[in-house]
């Protein structure tokens, strides 16, 4: 709900506020949520601060804050304000020195690195050289991998040339580095877990190669379940349909290829609507629901489905009323009445701004059978 606020509203809300430290939890709740609402985005990033300097904050809190902040730098229009935000940031960096080299602090100087190099290249680079070499002294082997999982990150994001060597050899570290900590422990799961959320979501492909030496299907499989995920996180326009089977072909248990069809169906029922082309492209997967076994998943997919083609008019037009059929006879299917009536009537509600006509029908039949 916070997230949907545009920036003048968030700052009215604030303002009604007494307590510093309230204040400061409100606009972190905006700033994580944010609905792309840029406007005026650098005066609500002052205020912060502003309020940063009167509450009772701890060095910790301060640097979690300017984390925070920071990620929005890149939503920032102007050279000038960039500038300026960056100045007021410096300011606060004296009370974060003591931290260490917390996750949060990493990810803070990741965040001024990536700004700072999208306004000038040769200063930026230092600042990434500098931010390499401290991750060297962490002596906690996962931790490491973490934190160069996260400059890779980064460096996906910029594609740039220039950073080509450094992109090798941060890849070559978490390689290496990932290798060495499985070998040493049963526990891969654990030890996967963020590294595979961080960079999965920029390049898939290497994440899959870590999953291939992960010691057993089950967790191998979570894994890639995760990848996924992370990966459809991006927006519509970044997700490739390559990507999307090269993660789902190497899945190996039955349940986790029809989660991943379920998935995939789900992420873009929820866009606003769809190219032609992309709808073309998911449609492989929704050919797939006719072998799922488990009956929730598949009456969900039809559902979802049904969804995906009405995002685009040209596969309305040639697919809606086929895929109509197949979610009205998935559903008859379901043998207990009264689960057939919860799906009815929800289904019902999923439809209705789609084809109330369709909604009507569910509605009216579900009805019946109640």
């Amino acid at each position: 709900m916070v997230g949907d606020y545009s920036s003048k509203k968030v700052l009215e809300e604030v303002a009604k506020l007494s307590d510093s430290n309230e204040k400061l939890k409100l606009l972190r709740l905006w700033l994580k949520n944010n609905r792309n609402h840029n406007a005026n985005l650098k005066e609500v990033i002052l205020v912060t601060l502003a309020e940063l300097v009167s509450s009772s904050s701890t060095s910790e809190s301060i640097l979690e804050t300017l984390n925070d902040l920071s990620l929005q730098l890149t939503n920032i229009q102007t050279y000038a304000d960039k500038e300026e935000l960056i100045k007021r940031f410096k300011e606060f960096e004296p009370n974060i020195k003591q931290v260490g080299l917390s996750k949060d602090l990493y990810t803070y100087k990741l965040n001024m690195f990536q700004v700072q190099y999208t306004m000038h290249k040769d200063k930026a680079e230092g600042l990434l050289i500098s931010i390499i070499k401290d991750i060297t002294k962490i002596e906690d082997s996962l931790i490491q991998i973490e934190a160069y999982s996260e400059v890779f990150y980064r460096l996906s994001i910029l594609r740039d040339y220039d950073l080509t060597t450094y992109y090798n050899r941060v890849y070559g570290r978490i390689k290496s580095g990932v290798e060495k900590l499985l070998n040493e422990s049963a526990n891969h799961s654990k030890i996967t877990e963020n590294i595979l959320v961080v960079i999965g979501k920029v390049n898939p492909k290497f994440t899959l190669e870590i999953c291939q030496i992960i010691n057993t299907s089950n967790s191998r499989d979570t894994g890639r379940l995760k990848i996924l995920d992370t990966y459809l996180d991006n927006s519509i326009k970044r997700i490739r349909a390559t990507d999307l089977v090269l993660i789902t072909e190497q899945l190996e248990n039955l349940i986790s290829k029809e989660i991943a069809v379920q998935n995939i169906l789900d992420r873009f029922s929820n866009a606003k609507s769809l190219p032609k082309l992309v709808v073309k492209s998911i449609l492989p997967f929704i050919s797939k629901i006719k072998t799922i076994s488990n009956k929730n998943i598949k009456l969900n997919c039809s559902l979802l489905a049904f969804k995906v083609i009405c995002k685009n008019t040209y596969w309305s037009n040639r697919m809606s009323e086929v895929q109509k059929g197949i979610l009205w006879k998935t559903w008859l299917e379901v043998e207990s009445d009264w689960n057939k009536i919860d799906i009815g009537y929800n289904i019902s509600s999923e439809v209705s701004q789609i084809d109330p006509i369709f909604a009507k029908e569910f509605f009216e039949k579900t009805t019946e059978i109640k």
